[in-house]
């Protein structure tokens, strides 16, 4: 039996950064493509590798090469990707459809206060 993995002490924003590496496969049009640097992208690659036990890309003397095990997980990792930003972009229709009313107006006004 697998045994399950504790979620809440991963990263999991580390596998948005797989999906465009392992897409770039370019560390630097990958972070052209999160938006956070090079460098950043560099230390998620780290956490990646910890995370996943594989080095996940290689450097032949041109550019870089995923690894087998990268090539085996890019697509289960972009559709994990895809279901969970359909998931969420469900949640959040179904929020605003909620606090809407027919008329496109707020039904429920929050206010906080510190």
């Amino acid at each position: 039996m697998l045994k399950k993995t504790d979620l809440s002490r991963r990263d999991l924003n580390l596998l948005v950064l797989s999906d465009a590496m392992f897409e770039a496969r370019n560390v630097r049009r990958a972070a052209e493509r999160q938006h956070p640097s090079a460098s950043a992208v560099g230390h998620g690659l780290v956490g990646l590798r910890r995370m996943l036990e594989d080095p996940l890309l290689l450097r032949p003397p041109r550019g870089v090469e995923p690894t087998d095990r990268a090539i085996e997980l890019a697509a289960p990792v972009a559709d994990v990707l895809i279901r969970a930003r359909s998931l969420i972009g469900r949640g959040l229709n179904w929020l605003l459809d909620l606090l809407t009313t027919p008329q496109g107006r707020p039904q429920l006004v929050c206010r906080l206060a510190a």
